[in-house]
């Protein structure tokens, strides 16, 4: 402490480069003092939210003094060091660096000889206990946010937020590694920056969705020609038997992941009286040759939802190949003469035992013991002049796929798939006061407008989320997409608690939030499913 102290007098900034670094020892030793002293259970409830937040604005300025530790270690090819200064700087404890320990030589290693570590990165994957693609990405994120003196950060926008405090260096970070991957240049590259660099203010959610939207753009004319390789490349292919169980491999167009998406959100959805009947293993159902597994292995969310899915698709297709041949054994069963081996032919499972006398009618039953109905409306969103064939803008799916009109109206035909087109005639969508409830017609129409959760930072997707009346229906607002939005459940009672106000502006919902979410007090859209909305003063 006695080197805190000293290095505080003078000035942090003034000390030697050892001193401040003493400082720091001192600091991370009196900060886990500290922690360690505290009593959670005498913290209120405003004490123990100003200590999360503490504890968040220590995290990520941990992270920001990783990105620029792996930088120096990179700079210095601290791996070079020899093995007695590189033993003794790994081992050498905080505590003793803070009561004024001396530091580790820097002795280098000869030219031409061979180096404990092959790189720096390994090295801080040593040191840090990463994994070694983590190490990479740290080096990776100096040299782009951060730079050396003979080399400037690779983004200069992006830069300037890492080094804010008030913005989150791994939000930043992150960004700066997708803007890279999308392989930009020169003035494409510097307007994906700017924008993806206004969207960090508002989290990692706001990040992903303005990505998304770039990613979006840059594919949108490619777009029929890669829905020719998907379509030629879909198929179900068998890899053979793993540790596991056996390994089939789908590969599936956009219309395809879309429905599969849909029927995974309804398949863990808790409000569906079906998805409560558990699909995970009872203690005495587990495999014999998984006693020695971890427990949580076969009841994690992930697994129990593959479960079901998988489980679903193969009773539909069960089913539907039971019903196929029932109603060929009712046809045979109308003519004058049948084999014996068809009179012998044994019922499919499950099959009812007078489904043989309604002419295979059993196919249009919805069948028993699903997960839950095959029947799920997958809703495309998509301008009427496309759709009709006079533009070639794409749709969007309500979980943010693209596909082409083309593709969309080769599709529409089929069971299942509706085209949405806000505002188009053939549907009455405003039944006023005489329905309580929204109908199935007026939740497609706000599904295709709000596509999620209209609260700014909700990612819930429309499959989870209710049609809420912005103005109650007890206080006499109408049933009608113009006083309807989505809402997922924890959302709807905020805004019933009061938590945030909603506003129809030019047809389109805007929210305003609190003051401690929304500083600015503005109305905003979900920037999750619009990045590009701009915010309107309140």
């Amino acid at each position: 402490m006695d080197h805190l102290d000293t290095t505080c007098a003078t000035g942090v900034a003034t000390a030697p480069t050892g001193e401040q670094l003493r400082a720091l020892a001192a600091l991370e030793t009196q900060y886990r003092q500290l922690l360690d002293a505290l009593e959670d259970k005498q913290l209120t409830a405003a004490q123990s939210l100003a200590f999360l937040r503490i504890t968040d604005a220590t995290r990520r300025t941990a992270y920001y003094a990783m990105i620029r530790a792996s930088g120096a270690v990179t700079a210095t090819q601290a791996h070079r060091l020899s093995q007695t200064a590189l033993e003794h700087a790994i081992s050498q404890d905080t505590g003793q660096i803070a009561a004024g320990a001396p530091l580790a030589v820097n002795q280098l290693l000869p030219a031409g000889t061979k180096s404990h570590y092959r790189s720096e990165v390994e090295l801080i994957a040593r040191v840090a206990d990463l994994r070694i693609h983590s190490a990479k990405a740290l080096v990776k994120s100096h040299r782009q946010l951060v730079g050396s003196a003979g080399r400037p950060a690779q983004f200069k926008v992006l830069a300037r937020r890492f080094a804010s405090p008030d913005q989150n260096p791994e939000v930043v970070a992150q960004a700066a590694a997708r803007i890279s991957s999308l392989q930009l240049r020169g003035r494409a590259l510097a307007r994906a920056e700017s924008r993806v660099a206004q969207s960090t203010t508002q989290g990692q959610s706001a990040v992903a969705a303005e990505l998304k939207s770039l990613s979006d753009e840059l594919s949108a004319p490619d777009l029929p020609e890669r829905e020719v390789v998907h379509e030629r490349c879909a198929g179900l292919r068998y890899r053979g038997l793993g540790p596991r169980g056996h390994v089939w491999e789908l590969t599936c167009t956009t219309v395809d992941h879309e429905f599969l998406s849909t029927l995974a959100d309804r398949l863990v959805n808790p409000k569906l009286a079906a998805n409560r009947q558990g699909t995970s293993f009872s203690a005495g159902e587990l495999p014999a040759d998984a006693v020695t597994a971890p427990e949580d292995e076969y009841n994690d969310p992930a697994s129990v939802k593959a479960r079901k899915l998988l489980h679903t698709l193969v009773e539909i297709l069960r089913r539907h190949a039971g019903a196929q041949r029932t109603a060929r054994a009712s046809r045979t069963a109308a003519q004058p003469t049948r084999s014996t081996a068809d009179t012998d032919a044994p019922q499919p499972v499950g099959t009812p035992d007078e489904s043989a006398g309604t002419g295979g009618k059993c196919a249009d039953a919805e069948p028993v013991g699903l997960v839950l109905p095959p029947m799920i409306d997958l809703i495309v969103t998509i301008d009427y002049d496309a759709l009709r064939g006079a533009t070639d803008a794409a749709g969007i799916t309500s979980h943010g796929q693209r596909i082409s009109a083309t593709a969309l109206r080769q599709s529409a035909a089929i069971a299942g798939i509706i085209p949405e087109v806000l505002g188009g005639d053939g549907e009455i969508l405003d039944y006023g006061r005489r329905r309580r409830l929204f109908t199935t017609a007026q939740t497609r129409a706000v599904v295709g407008r709000d596509r999620g959760c209209i609260n700014p930072g909700c990612t819930m997707p429309a499959h989870r989320c209710e049609v809420n009346h912005i103005k109650p229906w007890h206080r006499g607002g109408k049933t009608c997409t113009d006083n309807g939005c989505l809402l997922c459940k924890g959302c709807h009672m905020a805004f019933h608690a009061g938590h945030f106000r909603i506003k129809l502006i030019n047809g389109v919902p805007y929210v305003l939030q609190s003051r401690d979410r929304d500083p600015e007090q503005l109305w905003r859209r979900n920037w999750v499913w619009y990045p590009q909305a701009e915010a309107l003063a309140a």
